[in-house]
């Protein structure tokens, strides 16, 4: 039998397999340090990156906190942002899901419906917007064509899709089911330790083309 929690399907032995993994910790951060120490990592350049943020990188646990030379930005204009629905992928058993457009990142049913509530939620606020743009990737973008399709006469030249809105690649992590990933792999350590400098060696290969994606 598989039991439910707060709606998604959770299969029977996946909790026990996610407690390995977190209990598995100590040896992700060592093989971690041993990747640092490779020489394959510009530790200096990503410091030196996160400094011009005004932030501060500790690269030895990959953790990034503001300095004080922080200043958040001053827009000019109001910023709205709207998450992209549920995808079989951002449901148990997970994937890592980067940059990637396979069927299994598309909105599923839960998530076709979220972008519809969205979109009721904006159209009731009233939301007149200048400008709207999307990702290139399906799920944010249908996410945000349901709240166009509610504007018919809103101008197609005010609304544009970004490449630096997509998520993030994680190479051939991504559609990766974590549960299947190695125990002591340091991939674990983006989500259960927040390390923003962790990453695979390796690049996705697109199923659909045989195209890589750096």
């Amino acid at each position: 039998m598989a039991s439910y929690r707060n709606g998604p399907k959770v299969a029977d032995g996946l909790e026990e397999r996610y407690a390995a993994i977190k209990a598995a910790q100590p040896q992700q951060e060592q093989h971690y340090a041993a990747w640092l120490a490779s020489g394959t990592v510009n530790c200096q350049g990503y410091e030196e990156m996160a400094a011009a943020l005004g932030l501060a990188l500790d690269v030895a646990s990959g953790t990034i906190s503001y300095t004080d030379a922080f200043q958040a930005p001053s827009l000019p204009f109001e910023l709205w942002y709207c998450r992209h629905g549920k995808t079989t992928g951002n449901t148990e058993p997970r994937v890592y899901q980067g940059y990637v457009d396979e069927p299994s990142n598309a909105l599923n049913e839960v998530g076709l419906q979220q972008a519809q509530d969205a979109a009721d939620k904006l159209e009731a606020l009233g939301l007149d917007p200048d400008l709207v743009v999307l990702s290139p990737l399906a799920r944010a973008a249908d996410t945000g064509k349901a709240f166009l399709e509610r504007k018919k006469t809103f101008p197609q030249d005010r609304v544009l899709t970004w490449e630096s809105c997509a998520e993030m690649r994680f190479g051939d992590w991504d559609n990766m089911m974590v549960k299947d990933m190695p125990t002591d792999s340091i991939c674990h350590l983006f989500y259960l330790g927040q390390n923003a400098v962790v990453k695979s060696s390796g690049l996705y290969v697109d199923p659909s083309n045989g195209n890589t994606v750096p």
